[in-house]
């Protein structure tokens, strides 16, 4: 489990947007920096503000609303704002890809990534499919459980009831190995 996640909790989203890709990248970056350098209401609120004006200027700030965001859009979103966040404090912010472009990779292997991800100060943004369409942030892995920093209130699902999109999959929580983007700090 993050460090963070006693340090710190999620931001809220409103009730009639989709603005979950936003709040989760805030929250991903909070709990990330919190350890180090707590992110103060003031700045997570730029934050918010610049990840709108960037949706806005490409154009997708209405289907972000009403819709919500696609996996390019929020990678690119993410991206975004970890370089305002790094802008804002002193340290440097990165997202990257969880998950490395290989052919197959079953959903115990990604568990062990991301597992190696949080143990390294890493928080993962990440779309949980099938059951709902909803970013949120993966804050630790259990032998039974994947635990949430979520801007909706979720704080965990079932270990078993988790599993990487693909054909024939059939877990409960389906998570495409495109949307897990690891926002880490870089260097202090």
């Amino acid at each position: 489990m993050l460090p963070g996640v006693a340090l710190c909790s999620p931001f809220a989203q409103g009730d009639l947007d989709n603005l979950c890709g936003i709040y989760a990248t805030v929250n991903a970056l909070c709990l990330t920096s919190a350890p180090i350098r707590p992110l103060s209401r003031v700045e997570a609120r730029h934050l918010l503000h610049s990840g709108v004006t960037y949706l806005s200027r490409r154009g997708w700030l209405s289907d972000a609303f009403i819709y919500g965001m696609a996996l390019q859009q929020q990678r690119a979103v993410t991206q975004h704002m970890a370089k305002t966040a790094a802008r804002l404090t002193d340290l440097d912010f990165a997202a990257t890809p969880v998950i490395p472009r290989t052919p197959k990779l079953n959903t115990n292997a990604a568990l062990q990534l991301l597992a190696s991800s949080i143990a390294a100060g890493s928080a993962v943004v990440t779309c949980l499919e099938n059951t709902f369409w909803h970013y949120t942030v993966i804050s630790g892995v259990s032998a039974s459980r994947v635990y949430l920093f979520d801007s909706d209130g979720l704080h965990w699902i079932e270990r078993r009831s988790f599993g990487i999109y693909r054909q024939g999959c059939h877990a409960r929580h389906q998570v495409p190995r495109a949307s897990l983007i690891k926002v880490s700090i870089t260097k202090m």
